[in-house]
């Protein structure tokens, strides 16, 4: 049984359809130092906000307030009292949510996968947003083949807008090919970063952002110390809206 955590405060919202905005960022648990004025400066005008390693203490909790009241945390373990997961946060109610864990094989946390929808204003659609944390220590692409799959399944049976984003753990071309392959069958196409400045791990690119039946308006990869890796934010649009 995978424990999500739900805060369901004031206010409430809909997303507007013709430009809402992500901010997709691994924050290394907020140990490092800047990471709240990080966090508080990069989540300005953001809309849905997808955290990887999020540690829920009261200082994380404090800050979301109002801007990010309706946050969902998929536990993946806990430590000292701390649940920490990957997060969906929003001032827009998730219509609906549910979440994946795989066991890292070298290891007995598991890494997480979080699917949440969200109403999208004068439009009968619902954004489907899926963050994603892949599992990072194996040998082959299998396991990360098994997670791909699980999620594939329920977008598959999505009619409307979708968005998969994360850190995607895609340190060698093996498991870079495993996941393009996967997305592009899903009919999504990466977000393009100019200039790139997203964090490199032997040499090659982790975290991505993915996005079917939008438009992206402005996309930006921003260089942080606060955290080992950057964070990523992207405006989109509907796309025939």
């Amino acid at each position: 049984q995978i424990e999500i955590t739900r805060e369901s405060g004031s206010p409430d919202r809909v997303l507007a359809a013709d430009r809402f905005s992500i901010l997709s960022w691994n924050i290394h648990k907020g140990s490092k130092d800047g990471f709240q004025s990080d966090l508080k400066n990069y989540s300005r005008n953001i809309d849905i906000l997808l955290l990887q390693e999020a540690a829920l203490n009261n200082e994380l909790e404090s800050w979301l307030g109002d801007d990010f009241s309706k946050w969902l945390l998929a536990v993946a373990f806990e430590k000292m009292g701390t649940k920490i997961g990957i997060m969906a946060a929003s001032s827009a109610s998730p219509l609906s949510y549910c979440a994946f864990q795989e066991p890292e094989p070298l290891f007995i946390i598991p890494k997480m996968m979080l699917v949440s929808t969200y109403p999208l204003e004068d439009s009968d659609r619902r954004l489907l947003v899926v963050n994603v944390h892949m599992v990072n220590f194996t040998i082959t692409s299998e396991v990360v083949r098994k997670q791909l799959s699980e999620i594939a399944e329920i977008i598959k049976k999505h009619d409307g807008p979708v968005i998969v984003a994360g850190d995607f753990n895609t340190w060698n071309s093996d498991r870079q090919t495993v996941v393009d392959k996967a997305m592009a069958n899903l009919l999504l196409q990466p977000v393009a970063f100019d200039p790139d400045n997203r964090s490199l791990f032997m040499n090659r690119t982790v975290d991505s952002i993915f996005y079917r039946g939008l438009n992206v308006v402005d996309s930006y990869s921003h260089a942080v110390d606060s955290s080992d890796h950057n964070p990523l934010e992207v405006h989109f649009a509907l796309a025939d809206h």
